[in-house]
């Protein structure tokens, strides 16, 4: 997928983003080869968040950002950590920052969970890519304050593996399927189109 056209910008540095709160769509977010969280997926990993007016919030496997920035942008007073290995995402991560004005989001480029161990702790963590170290981001996570975690797994190998990590660390755990249809234009008439479903974990540090 090519990089959409930047939009207009104005002084103010968003252009025609600048009153909308929440709601960015992945044609707006830079990214590369289609690999951002679709829209429908993001609003419920966010929502199941719960994110903090302030504090600190890690984004592990930022990919391009969406997570980042909209969260950055929802809650000024949060500051964002977006965690991130591979140079091309980093890039894209940078040129969202900019292009929708999030400056309290913080660029990380690194494996986690290495990568975490001298970041401040944080309230809250989303989980898009591990990397293949699950369990051992997990583990640091347990260490933190952070209250809530949220992964998201197309795979139901990471599912099982995320639930039996979180609950070892002593979270609660809860988990949702996302089935996600798009309506598609097919000789004229409309016909619902389905992505790929995915699993959204959500831990609860027990109290």
């Amino acid at each position: 997928t090519e990089n959409p056209p930047s939009p207009p910008f104005s002084k103010g540095g968003m252009g025609g983003f600048a009153d909308i709160g929440f709601g960015l769509k992945e044609d707006e977010i830079i990214h590369s080869r289609g690999l951002i969280t679709k829209d429908e997926v993001r609003a419920v990993a966010i929502h199941k968040l719960r994110l903090p007016l302030k504090g600190v919030f890690w984004d592990i496997g930022a990919g391009s950002g969406s997570i980042s920035v909209e969260a950055a942008r929802l809650y000024p007073g949060l500051k964002v950590f977006a965690v991130e290995k591979d140079d091309e995402q980093i890039c894209n991560i940078k040129e969202n920052k900019i292009r929708f004005d999030a400056n309290n989001i913080e660029i990380i480029k690194g494996k986690a969970p290495e990568a975490l161990t001298n970041l401040p702790s944080p309230q809250r963590v989303f989980i898009g890519g591990s990397g293949g170290k699950l369990k051992e981001i997990i583990d640091l996570i347990a260490k933190t304050q952070a209250s809530i975690v949220v992964i998201n797994a197309a795979t139901i190998e990471t599912l099982n593996e995320a639930v039996q990590n979180l609950e070892k660390s002593g979270f609660a755990v809860e988990v949702s399927e996302v089935f996600v249809s798009r309506s598609k234009a097919i000789t004229g008439k409309r016909h619902m189109n389905a992505l790929n479903p995915v699993f959204i974990i959500i831990g609860e540090k027990q109290t």
